[in-house]
């Protein structure tokens, strides 16, 4: 939802993927429908349900449980084809090489006009299941160890030792799921060239959160802010650029919004709170890091999630505040990239102006209370086979 809106969780109140957008903030789709863009979404996930106001905007929303009428005809082969092989829980989630085959049909029969297609892939994902030619821990011995997954209170009860066979074996499986997102991406640029449709389309690639794996005390995602969870890949391709280049400054995914409008041309209907890159991207502004405010979601149906951690990072400086973990953490990110010594008492000038920019970042952004939208069984059920629900 923010990437969609240029807005930060705590102001459009999608602070967990129990809450739906509501219908005053104004979404990417929208906005170039309105500008006469076909727009389509292909889902991996039900975690992404149009259910929760991500399908505003979008002329075409495929997710992975889509009623058999609203399917094409190819589509809803492959449905059945994904249903009765290995592929696990079709309804619920689908593997990156269906997502790709999805977005490239609709892509033939619309792309001869402007577009907006929004490509979600969801394999990178715990709990991990990488098809076999991906499995890089089948080439070790395959270890069993019985860590749950939806159990967090086991995992960050005091004492426990995550076992480092474990470890190793979800770390190969992980690289595994991110080899076939990589593939999949690969088939869908190259559909892109074979269509003559690259010289003329924006490709943006970004993830919302990546995986804990360094933090020997904290496995996974969701409820930690440490920077394997929050730095993430962020890409845009622009054929209308010269060159390829980095940016150095520090950006966030708020960001997104107002950048891809600026790149079409357009501009957000309303104030947003990213800033267009644009500019930076075409070497016509300085290159600076922009303050990047961090939160783990907020959702009573997890034991660890009833209060949310907030950070700040602002290189070279990360300051956290983790109701659960107690103290505040402050790290040096020059020294200790690992986020390992916490040096809060060392730096106490330091913590204290990290710690004054957050609260004015709080002040600036009044919270929004949602409430969560009204589960079905099904749909309880579908996200507790993510690892979402408890």
């Amino acid at each position: 939802c923010t990437m969609f809106t240029g807005l930060y969780p705590r102001t459009h109140g999608v602070d967990t993927n129990t809450k739906a957008l509501g219908p005053d903030f104004a979404t990417l789709a929208e906005v170039v429908r309105a500008e006469g863009y076909a727009t389509a979404a292909f889902t991996a996930a039900t975690v992404l349900s149009g259910a929760y106001g991500t399908a505003r905007g979008f002329d075409y929303y495929s997710e992975p449980s889509e009623p058999w009428w609203y399917l094409r005809s190819d589509f809803a082969l492959r449905q059945l084809y994904v249903s009765l092989t290995s592929w696990g829980d079709w309804w619920i989630e689908i593997r990156g090489r269906e997502v790709t085959r999805r977005a490239t049909t609709w892509l033939r029969r619309n792309g001869d006009r402007p577009f907006l297609a929004f490509v979600h892939y969801f394999d990178a994902h715990a709990p991990y299941a990488p098809l076999r030619e991906h499995d890089r821990a089948l080439r070790e011995r395959p270890v069993t160890i019985p860590v749950p997954y939806d159990d967090e209170q086991i995992r960050f009860s005091p004492g426990f030792d995550m076992p480092a066979d474990f470890l190793r074996q979800e770390w190969l499986r992980y690289r595994g799921e991110i080899a076939h997102v990589d593939e999949s991406v690969g088939e869908l640029l190259d559909f892109l060239d074979r269509a003559g449709l690259s010289e003329k389309t924006v490709v943006a690639l970004v993830s919302d959160h990546g995986e804990s794996f360094e933090h020997a005390a904290y496995f996974s995602h969701g409820t930690r802010l440490y920077d394997p969870q929050v730095h993430v890949a962020f890409m845009i391709r622009d054929p209308s650029l010269p060159r390829a280049a980095r940016m150095r400054g520090q950006v966030r995914l708020v960001d997104l919004f107002p950048t891809l409008l600026s790149l079409l041309d357009l501009s957000p209907p309303v104030p947003v709170q990213g800033v267009d890159l644009a500019p930076r991207i075409r070497g016509t502004a300085r290159d600076t890091d922009l303050p990047a405010f961090c939160q783990t979601d907020l959702d009573d149906r997890r034991p660890l999630s009833s209060r949310a951690s907030h950070a700040l990072r602002l290189p070279p400086w990360k300051y956290i505040e983790s109701p659960e973990a107690g103290p505040v953490e402050l790290y040096d990110l020059r020294t200790d990239s690992g986020e390992t010594s916490n040096v809060a008492s060392r730096f106490a000038d330091v913590r204290a102006e990290l710690a004054e920019a957050l609260r004015e970042w709080q002040a600036s952004t009044e919270r929004l209370e949602l409430e969560p939208v009204e589960m079905t069984p099904e749909g309880l059920e579908a996200l507790r086979a993510l690892g979402y629900v408890q």
